[in-house]
């Protein structure tokens, strides 16, 4: 597997400003892997010059809104310790999407569909991959941190769902919810 990496820019930026950096998410999130945690916006990429490609995307992108920024970086997810790390192997603070308090997928509000599955998988790498599958599939998913949701029409449809990921992520730990 390849390594893993990921730009992290701080936005200095209050809650008056989201429907701007939710906009920019919309612009560029498909495009760069983008998606906003907290105060910050996070994109994942597979090489540190993905990363690089990434930031000069979000500069642009920031510029043109006028919303400034307290500072960026790109860091290295470490297998062996599960943790991320700056580019001289230094451990990284979290961003507010590891700790479980953050507000990870602003985009979960538009999402069509009346119920939701969440999926919680023990690795990043393994929720992006199970994401990616599901899209391909035809579901509305999206994934961060360690959760994938996915979007379902009916209750039906989500017990379905869950069925099939006994096949697709045997041993994760799911959850239905209704919208």
């Amino acid at each position: 597997m390849g390594e893993e990496w990921r730009l992290v820019i701080e936005l200095d930026a209050e809650g008056a400003l989201a429907p701007i950096v939710n906009e920019i998410v919309g612009e560029l999130g498909a495009e760069i892997g983008l998606h906003r945690a907290g105060h910050a916006l996070v994109a994942y990429a597979d090489s540190p010059e993905a990363a690089g490609a990434a930031e000069q995307h979000l500069r642009i992108a920031l510029e043109r809104h006028a919303l400034g920024h307290l500072k960026s970086s790109v860091e290295h997810w470490n297998h062996d310790e599960q943790q991320w790390e700056d580019r001289d192997g230094n451990p990284t603070e979290p961003a507010d999407d590891e700790d479980g308090e953050g507000d990870e997928d602003e985009e979960y509000e538009t999402r069509d569909g009346s119920w939701t599955v969440t999926v919680t998988l023990p690795h990043h790498r393994d929720a992006k991959r199970l994401s990616e599958q599901l899209k391909g599939e035809g579901w509305q998913a999206s994934s961060s941190w360690h959760t994938v949701d996915v979007w379902t029409r009916s209750h039906e449809d989500a017990e379905s769902l869950v069925a099939e990921l006994g096949v697709h992520a045997p041993g994760a730990e799911t959850a239905i919810a209704e919208n």
